[in-house]
């Protein structure tokens, strides 16, 4: 039985500042209320077994996360029609490289409650095992599903176009779901800058960028490279999905080294007005709450642009 008692230490072990201390004492928590539960109340365990993965996954102890959603849906065979249930599953399957089980735990989440966000999930397991076809139509699904949220359309353009244009790049051919992916396609993409080959620079660049979507810097440095693709359409859809992520942040970088180059402040003015407007819609959608991957993470900033007139 839950009762106040553990409720209220279950929330200070939570919340406790010591980081080492927590990774042990929240499992050993849970793990005991576990072997209380199990011989009176299995639904009670499947749930204690749910709390841990989430716990494990924010750990980043993904196989033990995987581990235990495994433990909860066992006992609890209801959760596999639960679409929380399959999202968090889904996530901690992709961040630990099982693309293909992510995608097919996407899928069912998708079928049982279609939306954009799932669907592009769903696609970006293939995408990153190299299946492109397969990937290209689940993110056809986001445009038949709709949304009302255009950063997500326009990520599935995006995305879309990266699964179209991947296997004719040499950057596609080293995407084969292993986890030296990822250290060969950056190896790539520092040649590709050496050659001055834009498009398996920016081939390159978003398959890094959409996997470590969390870092700035990734996404700073496709802006970069789709202003010099020169392709308007697509460097609009790496905007928005930067500015999606990063608000400024990603821009900021970029708009010095434009300056520095002594591009003509005409250019880098609408440049900037592009990335106004869409912090200005990221803001509007901010308050009606964000959806990422993982439910509760959110990328929302408030780096301001620097020599901006705009208020944040």
């Amino acid at each position: 039985m839950q009762d106040e008692a553990y409720a209220i230490y279950l929330s200070k072990i939570l919340h406790m500042d010591d980081v080492e201390a927590k990774q042990v004492l929240v499992p050993n928590f849970y793990l005991n209320a576990i072997k209380c539960m199990d011989e009176v109340d299995p639904q009670g365990s499947a749930t204690i077994h749910y709390s841990l993965a989430n716990f494990h996954h924010n750990q980043r102890k993904l196989l033990s996360a995987i581990s235990h959603y495994n433990w909860a849906r066992s006992l609890e065979p209801g959760y596999v029609e639960k679409d929380y249930f399959l999202n968090e599953v889904g996530g901690t399957l992709f961040f630990a490289g099982r693309y293909r089980l992510s995608s097919l735990v996407y899928e069912r989440c998708n079928r049982l409650k279609p939306l954009a966000r799932t669907a592009i999930c769903a696609g970006d397991g293939p995408l990153y095992a190299g299946k492109f076809h397969l990937a290209e139509n689940f993110y056809g699904q986001v445009l038949e599903i709709g949304s009302e949220n255009d950063f997500e359309l326009n990520e599935a353009l995006l995305k879309a176009w990266l699964a179209t244009n991947a296997p004719k790049s040499n950057a596609g051919h080293m995407v084969r779901g292993r986890r030296s992916d990822h250290a060969d396609l950056e190896k790539h993409l520092a040649k590709a800058a050496e050659t001055n080959d834009a498009y398996e620079g920016i081939v390159s660049a978003l398959l890094i960028a959409f996997k470590d979507e969390g870092f700035v810097e990734c996404w700073s440095n496709a802006i970069s490279i789709a202003l010099n693709f020169g392709e308007v359409e697509l460097t609009l859809l790496v905007m928005s999905a930067a500015t999606w992520r990063h608000g400024y942040e990603a821009y900021a970088p970029v708009r010095e080294k434009l300056s520095s180059a002594a591009v003509p402040s005409d250019i880098i003015s609408e440049i900037d007005e592009l990335v106004h407007s869409l912090y200005a819609r990221r803001k509007e959608l901010a308050s009606k709450g964000v959806t990422v991957r993982l439910a509760g993470q959110s990328y929302f900033d408030t780096t301001k642009l620097a020599q901006s007139n705009h208020p944040v």
